[in-house]
């Protein structure tokens, strides 16, 4: 789908042309391979955070109130009054944290800072911090929050020349750095939060 959108460039208004998704999908993503529960096309003007949180609601009243454990999303979806809608479908949730919601993260960041790394035995690729309880202003609410760090070794592949000319690959591992946030309403109880089944990658 398409619509305009303006953006400030340079201090000046510039209206440009923005291209959107046109469905949203509620997917099953624990098992194996992903299972779609359920599919909603956009109407034009909604945005698709109203489109995925009306096709929420259809599924909890179609599948009730225990339809999934635990619903993960993108940062987009970090938004007051999204979470609170979900909160009153009775859902747990886990979204990605960035910038869109700056003062959380910053937050989030400057709390995890004076953390210990949680020890992930079972994945030494990994490290894992997390806050309990954080303010969201935007929400007026406490939040949970956790950093990972992932640094997985990865195999890549150049090809270069020899001295004769000829092409050869040569392979070479790397640390690959990725750092994510997370804001949650889960509530742990005495499970840690660096419990990470093994059978997960």
């Amino acid at each position: 789908m398409e619509r305009k959108v303006t953006h400030l460039v340079e201090g000046e208004p510039r209206e440009e042309m923005q291209y959107y998704h046109r469905i949203c999908a509620v997917t099953v993503v624990s098992s194996a391979f992903p299972i779609p529960l359920g599919i909603r096309f956009q109407k034009n003007g909604e945005d698709e955070v109203a489109c995925s949180l009306d096709l929420l609601r259809e599924l909890r009243a179609e599948l009730g109130s225990r339809f999934l454990d635990l619903l993960v999303a993108d940062a987009l979806y970090l938004q007051a009054p999204f979470v609170k809608a979900i909160e009153g479908l009775g859902l747990d949730w886990v979204i990605t944290l960035k910038k869109n919601q700056p003062e959380l993260l910053a937050k989030s960041e400057r709390l995890i800072s004076t953390l210990a790394a949680e020890k992930m035995d079972e994945h030494p690729e990994l490290q894992l911090w997390h806050a309990p309880e954080v303010y969201w202003p935007v929400a007026e609410r406490t939040v949970r929050a956790v950093k990972t760090v992932r640094q997985p070794a990865v195999k890549h592949v150049r090809v270069q020349r020899d001295e004769q000319g000829e092409k050869r690959a040569a392979k070479k591992t790397v640390l690959e750095r990725s750092t994510n946030f997370y804001a949650s309403n889960l509530e742990l109880g005495s499970v840690p939060p660096s419990v990470y089944p093994s059978s997960r990658p």
